[in-house]
């Protein structure tokens, strides 16, 4: 009894942080009948408002061809490179220093989906700006992400919920109704435990302390849907 209280009590003192994304799969035909645009460099574009609220995060959503995604592993492939020489992407302050390294896990999780050459179907993702004021030392240069966040009360402690609203909030597009899922992969860091038997052979779960605060653990969710 005594060590399943330790045990409660230990999870008790982790502030544990949950976000949800979506990797959404659209076609170039669809996408271009909710408004985008076919840029020189064969990516898609959607300018977006950026405006700081829940609403108004992106300045930019792009979609990208299937058989490009992978090519992101590298933060210097030609693919960033050509989206920051974008003349029409101009208007995103700091765009010549655009970075792909938040969407980089991801992509790597569902790789075996990427890996084909039909350039009609497009993966979407954000442009966010580089922050200002007291956020442009954490965000110094515009970046590629998926669209979803942290989870809020009203997710209900829901992953799939809270990444529909995001995606919603963050694309202008619902898809709630017109989303099929493909596959999941859920990202844990802030966590390390090792496990080894104790004299009375039961097994104690000890925390490891790692580059992560014990105050930052996270838990994401990624989807990979397609859109209707």
């Amino acid at each position: 009894m005594e060590e399943k209280n330790e045990y409660k009590n230990f999870h008790s003192r982790i502030d544990i942080k949950k976000s949800s994304y979506i990797m959404a799969i659209i076609s170039a035909e669809n996408f271009e009948k909710k408004g985008a645009t076919k840029l020189d460099c064969g990516i898609y574009w959607i300018k977006k408002e950026y405006d700081g609220t829940s609403t108004g995060e992106t300045c930019a959503l792009i979609g990208i061809p299937l058989h490009l995604i992978f090519s992101m592993i590298d933060e210097e492939c030609d693919l960033v490179k050509t989206l920051r020489l974008e003349e029409k992407l101009s208007y995103i302050e700091g765009i010549e220093e655009l970075s792909c390294r938040y969407v980089q896990t991801a992509i790597t999780k569902f790789k075996m989906f990427f890996k084909r050459e039909d350039v009609e179907e497009l993966m979407l993702f954000n442009i966010e700006p580089k922050g200002s004021g007291k956020l442009e030392k954490q965000y110094p240069k515009p970046l590629i992400t998926v669209p979803g966040g942290t989870m809020e009360e009203k997710d209900l402690q829901d992953f799939e919920r809270c990444a529909l609203r995001e995606f919603k909030e963050e694309t202008g597009l619902d898809i709630s109704d017109t989303h099929h899922k493909i596959s999941r992969e859920k990202v844990k860091k802030g966590f390390r435990f090792s496990h080894f038997p104790s004299s009375q052979k039961r097994l104690k779960m000890i925390y490891a302390k790692n580059k992560f605060d014990q105050n930052k653990k996270v838990i994401s969710m990624y989807y990979l849907v397609r859109i209707d």
